[in-house]
């Protein structure tokens, strides 16, 4: 479970020197009066002294630069993703141990509502219970000076979502490479008690090392509840889950009702991504409003694959594969894997 919440702690400093035996690409933190830096936001160029950024308004002053320690033990390294305006991953790394994570950070601010805040709560919540070597795994929470933070293992690649734009479709053979490490991490999530659903997954989520791992990522939008048997729903949780957000043309059709979930919530969307991996066309422009399915070319994967792809992103619930063991095992009966 996530650490309680310690008491908040001034911002410290350690020697740049040792952080560049750590990361050797790191740029000195604060440089003198009158050189420029890059807007994370924007990439604007704006001067080292600027508090907002000219072109995107951004406040500047919020970033965390490389030596500054938050919690009275990680010291940021880099800035490695910005989430919209309050979110933040870093990388870190523990002076205690040497050890280097990825730091998620959650910012304050006025258009930050109570809500964001009960999510990402819920996000460290969730991975605190997962144990999976295809999922980050959890190391510590805290806040400090009225941000939030997650702590996680460090994942070094790249998402499957950076392959569509630097190097365009993937063949079936690749997507059949590494399918099977998500169905697996799938099957252990949805098999959790209580069990554990993404609803966000998409080629972005899906981070591939160099040495060909895939690992799922990002559970800010995740849900996990005690399962009671339905009113002919399928399984559900004590209330149904109403919080509505999703990736445009990758979400399944019960999550945008804003109704329960499922395991084939997961299976639809992880359907989908397969389809906007192999086609580099988004689903949005997949879709034949008439006949209710995806269209697309049968030159981009095999019939066997077409069929059980076909099966993963059917509307209806009742329609789908109910759990990653049955992808799995049509994978096999059509000699795919």
């Amino acid at each position: 479970m996530p650490s309680p919440q310690q008491p908040e702690r001034p911002s410290a400093s350690v020697d740049f020197s040792d952080l560049l035996k750590l990361n050797p690409n790191l740029k000195k933190p604060d440089p003198a009066a009158g050189t420029s830096l890059g807007c994370p936001y924007c990439g604007e160029t704006v001067g080292a002294e600027t508090p907002f950024c000219p072109k995107c308004s951004k406040l500047l002053d919020s970033v965390h630069k490389a030596g500054e320690v938050l919690h009275g033990r990680y010291a940021i390294l880099e800035l490695m993703v910005q989430h919209g305006g309050f979110g933040r991953v870093y990388d870190a790394v523990d002076t205690r141990t040497r050890e280097r994570y990825s730091l998620k950070q959650l910012i304050k601010g006025a258009g930050l509502k109570p809500k964001d805040i009960e999510l990402f709560t819920r996000e460290g919540t969730i991975l605190s219970m997962i144990r999976h070597p295809r999922v980050p795994r959890f190391h510590d929470s805290f806040t400090e000076n009225g941000s939030h933070y997650l702590v996680m293992e460090l994942i070094e690649g790249n998402p499957l979502s950076m392959h569509q734009r630097e190097v365009g479709p993937m063949t079936e053979a690749e997507v059949l490479g590494f399918l099977p490490q998500v169905l697996d991490a799938l099957e252990y999530l949805h098999g959790l008690n209580p069990p554990v659903i993404h609803r966000d997954i998409k080629p972005a989520n899906l981070v591939r090392t160099l040495d060909g791992r895939v690992y799922l990522v990002d559970f800010g939008n995740a849900t996990s509840y005690n399962t009671t048997p339905g009113r002919g729903r399928g399984v559900e949780g004590p209330e149904r889950e109403r919080t509505r957000i999703w990736s445009k043309g990758l979400a399944a059709p019960e999550i945008l009702l804003g109704e329960v979930t499922y395991p084939a919530t997961d299976l639809f969307s992880l359907g989908l991504s397969l389809i906007y991996l192999m086609t580099n066309s988004h689903p949005l422009g997949l879709y034949e409003a008439r006949k209710g399915i995806f269209l697309f070319s049968e030159k981009v994967c095999s019939p066997a694959f077409r069929t059980i792809l076909n099966r993963m992103v059917a509307l209806p619930v009742q329609d789908r594969f109910q759990s990653a063991a049955e992808v799995r095992e049509a994978l096999r009966t059509a000699g795919l894997i």
